[in-house]
């Protein structure tokens, strides 16, 4: 599996456009992130973006699209993500968010017909939620609160059917060796 740049610029700028712009920041992407690569994988057997999730005190986190963004508004270095969105400092409640504005329009011919199915049906479901309410929803779910904290949360725990799970762990595999073939 691979991390792909584009699919995450065009996620963030999907979102931004579909979900509540009040509510839209950095907390709320990440939870979005991680539900629409978590429920693509157990319907289709891989994630959209392709980035690895961590166990972190809020919850899971797309480590390589967080480090992209931290380091584009909050370190000020030219990523060129900041070509694409506009972040500023806005009240939701109680909460100062860093509230996220596109600056584009999403290209969705980086995405398949599956990747915007799953993300059309994560933006209409959590449209209306907060960052905050998203982070504790991903805490109860069993295979978050069962990874370790600070450890890479396996995709393979989003499946339920232990067939599947041990399917794709034979295909991975499979994977690896075409891999390791291929750069000797």
């Amino acid at each position: 599996m691979q991390y792909q740049k584009d699919k995450f610029i065009n996620a963030v700028l999907f979102f931004a456009k579909n979900t509540d712009p009040n509510k839209f920041g950095i907390t709320k992407l990440v939870k979005l992130l991680f539900f629409a690569d978590f429920l693509h994988f157990e319907r289709y057997g891989r994630p959209i973006i392709g980035d690895e999730y961590y166990h972190l005190p809020e919850g899971p986190v797309p480590t390589t699209s967080y480090n992209l963004y931290k380091s584009t508004f909050e370190k000020k270095t030219k990523t060129g993500l900041e070509k694409y969105i506009n972040v500023s400092q806005s009240k939701v409640g109680i909460y100062t968010i860093n509230k996220i504005e596109a600056k584009e329009e999403c290209n969705e011919d980086v995405f398949s017909d599956s990747d915007v199915e799953v993300m059309k049906e994560i933006a209409k479901k959590f449209y209306d939620e907060t960052g905050t309410g998203l982070a504790k929803m991903t805490h109860e779910i069993p295979f978050v609160k069962d990874t370790p904290p600070i450890f890479p949360i396996d995709y393979i725990n989003a499946l339920k059917d232990e067939g599947d799970r041990e399917y794709i762990k034979d295909l991975q595999k499979e994977d690896q060796l075409i891999e390791n073939a291929l750069s000797e």
